[in-house]
């Protein structure tokens, strides 16, 4: 009985120690893929920082294009009103030059006319 014994507890103990290494093996691969996992986790976080980054980048450039063609809208109202008033200056003295001349013409023909 001693030897059914020790065979029984050797076999009881290989059992075990199949037991044991499988459960090791599937630890170590638990590990592997959790190690995977944050490896996979670290490069989305990554992605997003790059993302976020670009687009606080492209906020600050449309920002920077708004002001752009507000300034542009300005100078455009601005440069119209100057050329409306330069227009208006350009016709009154157009028309006291044009008086002047004709008053000119005037006096060359009575100035001619009286000798």
């Amino acid at each position: 009985m001693s030897t059914d014994e020790t065979q029984y507890k050797r076999a009881v103990g290989m059992k075990m120690d199949k037991k044991t290494k499988l459960q090791i093996r599937r630890q170590k691969k638990q590990e592997v893929k959790d190690q995977q996992v944050q490896i996979m986790f670290g490069e989305c976080n990554q992605v997003q920082e790059k993302r976020e980054d670009i687009l606080k980048h492209m906020k600050q450039i449309d920002c920077e294009t708004q002001q752009i063609r507000a300034t542009i809208q300005l100078l455009t109202e601005t440069c119209t009103h100057e050329t409306e008033k330069a227009q208006v200056m350009h016709d009154r003295l157009m028309a006291v030059v044009d008086q002047y001349h004709e008053r000119l013409a005037r006096l060359a023909e009575n100035g001619t006319g009286m000798e």
